[in-house]
């Protein structure tokens, strides 16, 4: 029991810096997916004064900065239900608070959007959205010439199915 307890927390770990090695990475480059997030939460008619999109806005973040540890790791047992953001005890929502009140605070957000639907799939839904920032930054504006849209990560395809 204490082996897995240390290897999860060393996964952790390793999560944590990666993606904190990958959002500096992009602040040198001058990107802020969060503020991009928020303008496309804006964009699809989310009040982004809500705690609610902030809050989702910070989850599109995290996966974007995440999205190489899915390429690499996404299949492993080791992450299996660290992709589920339905789970109230996702790590995901360490960094942000309160699990039950993000979750409750985005379920608002979501309510009073045109994903008005209370049933709306927050993994769906963020993954969607993940993607879209994934394909903005590393396809639309990539200058590569075989850089394919087609070949970017992506949570949906990888995680919903």
């Amino acid at each position: 029991m204490k082996e897995q307890m240390l290897l999860k927390e060393c996964g952790q770990l390793y999560r944590i810096k990666h993606t904190r090695r990958q959002k500096a990475i992009a602040k040198h480059a001058g990107i802020d997916i969060y503020k991009s997030a928020l303008r496309r939460l804006e964009g699809d008619g989310f009040d982004i004064e809500e705690p609610g999109s902030k809050y989702i806005a910070r989850l599109i973040e995290t996966l974007y900065h995440e999205r190489e540890l899915l390429e690499k790791y996404g299949k492993r047992d080791s992450y299996k239900g660290y992709w589920d953001l339905k789970d109230i005890n996702n790590p995901h929502y360490e960094g942000l608070g309160d699990a039950k009140e993000i979750q409750k605070e985005m379920r608002e957000s979501i309510i009073h959007s045109p994903y008005e639907d209370n049933d709306a799939d927050i993994n769906e839904l963020i993954y969607d959205l993940a993607d879209l920032e994934i394909k903005h930054y590393d396809y639309y504006r990539s200058d590569k010439p075989d850089h394919k849209i087609d070949n970017a990560i992506s949570y949906k395809k990888n995680l919903i199915k």
